[in-house]
């Protein structure tokens, strides 16, 4: 075992230990362990850089990415391109995205205690994946394997400044996805206010923004794609992860007056889940998408840790506030008035990446189907919108996004003024 996995151990350990006495209340502990944690991946991920930029053939991953042609930059950008590498990446970004919240916020009340935990778990399962998929298995690991002088290198399509932006934005998205999740469980495990996500939100938006547009013009540009978008798998999801961060921008504000107490927790947990579930395709390749990883021993982590968020957040969000709806229909009590046509992303995602599959598979026919239901989806969630125009959802989406607050000209007592329940003189 060398220093890199020593350090992977040690920010696991730290990890578990400051959920533990985060939990228990002894908070000061707990932050000076998440501080070790942090830093301990730190020079985990510096132990790494370090390997690639001198040529550290006895670290697999540095032999099977790297060589002496590369430029000192690509040598870095190739951490990025393997599976073990990304692993790491997002685990410390996510470790540093919880300090950052909890030095910046500080722990006042239990919601902001159970906040940390459940994102020190999240943090403590990334280790536990980069553990399994360590970048630091030594190369005489490998049967019959002796000390290289060459590296493998990597695909002269990855060599381009886009790559490692392409790849560094999507996993701080996925880390500052974290915190708006965590605060969603605490909130509706406690019952209290719903702590402020809204910048985080906005990060996690950003970044992936930058994600899905460098993605699609280095993909026109060097990868031969013929186009900015071609419907890939992951491509699919990470568009629904988008539109569901979109609507979790737009939703806040109505939780702000009350309503989509069960919705908008729900769809801060479902941009985290969009993140995992995107991690799960590449890793499993399901769908055949060009952005899968051949073969891995961590997909069905993936799989079981989806599936916990996804029971546990729905056991909270039923028990929540039951005398707050009298309607029997779980399905309300979940998504509220207008939940229902923000559900359209999932199928939106569901049905593009099957039409994606067929298309790769050169099925037509299916492909056409595929799509003809997709734009049905589209119709359907148009309808069940009810009072709500899309025109009006996607514009007060990105004024939520940009902080800008409507026109008050635009606002008459029957319309915005009754639907976010304010009256044109509190707009």
């Amino acid at each position: 075992m060398n220093i890199g996995n020593i350090l992977l151990y040690i920010s696991l350990l730290s990890s578990c230990l400051a959920a533990v006495y985060m939990f228990t209340g002894r908070i000061k502990t707990s932050i000076q362990l998440l501080r070790t944690a942090a830093f301990s991946a730190t020079f985990a991920v510096l132990f790494l850089a370090f390997a690639f930029i001198f040529l550290d053939f006895s670290l697999f991953y540095v032999w099977q990415h790297s060589s002496a042609e590369l430029p000192v930059f690509y040598r870095l950008a190739a951490i990025l391109v393997g599976q073990e590498g990304t692993y790491l990446i997002w685990a410390w970004l996510s470790l540093i995205v919880v300090l950052l919240y909890t030095e910046l916020h500080g722990i006042h009340d239990r919601t902001a205690m159970i906040t940390n935990v459940y994102a020190l778990i999240v943090c403590a399962f990334l280790l536990v994946m980069t553990i399994t998929m360590t970048p630091f298995r030594s190369i005489f690991a490998v049967g019959g394997a002796s000390m290289p002088t060459l590296g493998n290198s990597i695909s002269p399509e990855l060599i381009d400044i886009l790559m490692p932006l392409h790849i560094f934005t999507t996993f701080i998205a996925y880390a500052f996805t974290i915190i708006p999740a965590a605060m969603s469980l605490a909130y509706l495990t406690k019952r209290k206010n719903m702590p402020d996500s809204k910048n985080y939100l906005r990060i996690a938006w950003l970044f992936l923004s930058i994600c899905i547009i460098a993605g699609g013009i280095w993909a026109n540009r060097l990868l031969g794609w013929n186009g900015f978008w071609q419907w890939d798998p992951i491509q699919a999801l990470s568009m629904c992860t988008w539109l569901l961060l979109t609507a979790a921008l737009h939703a806040v504000v109505r939780l702000n007056v009350g309503e989509y107490k069960r919705l908008f927790p729900l769809l801060c947990i479902g941009t985290f889940l969009g993140s995992l579930y995107m991690t799960l395709l590449a890793r499993s390749d399901v769908f055949g998408s060009i952005h899968s990883f051949p073969g891995t021993p961590t997909w069905w982590m993936i799989v079981i840790f989806i599936a916990i968020v996804i029971v546990f957040s729905l056991i909270l969000a039923l028990r929540r506030d039951k005398t707050e709806y009298t309607t029997s229909n779980w399905c309300s009590k979940l998504l509220g008035r207008h939940g229902l046509c923000l559900l359209f992303p999932w199928a939106f995602f569901f049905l593009s990446s099957r039409a994606s599959t067929a298309i790769h598979s050169s099925s037509l026919t299916e492909s056409g189907l595929c799509f003809s239901s997709l734009s049905n989806c589209t119709i359907i969630s148009s309808s069940w919108a009810g009072d709500i125009s899309l025109y009006r959802f996607f514009r007060y989406s990105i004024l939520d996004v940009m902080d800008i607050p409507p026109y008050q000209a635009d606002c008459t007592p029957n319309d915005t003024a009754l639907e976010l329940n304010m009256d044109c003189n509190q707009i």
